[in-house]
């Protein structure tokens, strides 16, 4: 195997992060954090402006046709609502990209 990846960036990661879920106790800040994993695979920026900006999302999801499509066109007000008050980040547990910046917004959300 390739070891233990968030080891090995050296930071101090907060046991709500690191433990897996049934492992950590629930923290009512998790709620308040969003972390899109894999970014080294595929990037989170794109989901960040559609996080940010409810027309660029309107926009995207007009042009598809399909039953989610339908379903998110009826939530887009309730999600821009939700996602106004959300940390959000990109992480990488392979290449330890973004566990800075999870760190710092966990840290932020206590």
């Amino acid at each position: 195997g390739r070891g233990a990846p968030i080891a090995r960036t050296g930071l101090d990661i907060p046991p709500e992060i690191a433990n897996s879920p049934r492992k950590s106790p629930t923290r009512p800040w998790a709620l308040q954090l969003q972390a899109f994993n894999k970014v080294d695979v595929a990037r989170h920026e794109l989901m960040l402006e559609w996080m940010a900006d409810f027309e660029v999302f309107s926009s995207a999801v007009d042009a598809e046709s399909s039953y989610s499509s339908s379903m998110s066109r009826s939530l887009c007000l309730v999600l821009d609502e939700f996602y106004q008050n959300l940390r959000a980040v990109g992480v990488s547990a392979v290449t330890g990209e973004g566990m800075a910046m999870l760190c710092e917004a966990a840290q932020s959300c206590r």
